[in-house]
C-alpha cells in the first residue's frame, strides 16, 4: 500500500506512532480536515481502517487495561471492520467511553512504514486543532 503524504491514512499512522489512537480521536481529525459530513465522514473512516490494517500497518481492537495493551478484536478484517461500523457514531454519543470503544494500534510494519513517511504539514499542527 502507498500512502500519500497528508493523506487521512498518513494522519492515522502518524497520531497512532507511540501510542494507540481511539476512534474519537480518528474521527475528530476526519472530520476536521477531510469530511465535515457525518455520513460521508464514516464511510471514509472505515474504509482507511480497512485499509490500514489489510496492508499489515494497523491491528484493531480495545484496550485491556490489566495488561496495558491492545486487546485486537477477534476473526477477519471483514469481522472487524464489520463491529467497528457498529461501535463508531461519527454524530456523537453521550457515552463517555465511547472514545475508547476501538482504538487503532500499530504493528510493527506499521511503525516502519510511519517513520519512513515525511512529516505531516504544518495544516495538521496540534495548535490548529
Amino acid at each position: 500500500m502507498t500512502i500519500e503524504p497528508d493523506s487521512l491514512e498518513h494522519l492515522y499512522l502518524n497520531m497512532a506512532a507511540g501510542d494507540w489512537l481511539q476512534i474519537d480521536a480518528a474521527n475528530y481529525a476526519a472530520k476536521t480536515f477531510f469530511e465535515p459530513d457525518d455520513v460521508k465522514r464514516k464511510a471514509l473512516v472505515l474504509a482507511t481502517a480497512r485499509a490500514l490494517a489489510e496492508a499489515g500497518y494497523i491491528r484493531i481492537g480495545t484496550i485491556d487495561w490489566k495488561k496495558g495493551r491492545l486487546a485486537e478484536w477477534p476473526g477477519t478484517i471483514d469481522d472487524q471492520i464489520e463491529r467497528l461500523s457498529r461501535v463508531y457514531m461519527p454524530e456523537g454519543r453521550d457515552d463517555r467511553d465511547w472514545g475508547w470503544s476501538c482504538v487503532f494500534d500499530l504493528t510493527e510494519e506499521g511503525e516502519h512504514v510511519e517513520a519512513e513517511l515525511p512529516q505531516l504539514s504544518a495544516r495538521f499542527d496540534d495548535d490548529d486543532w
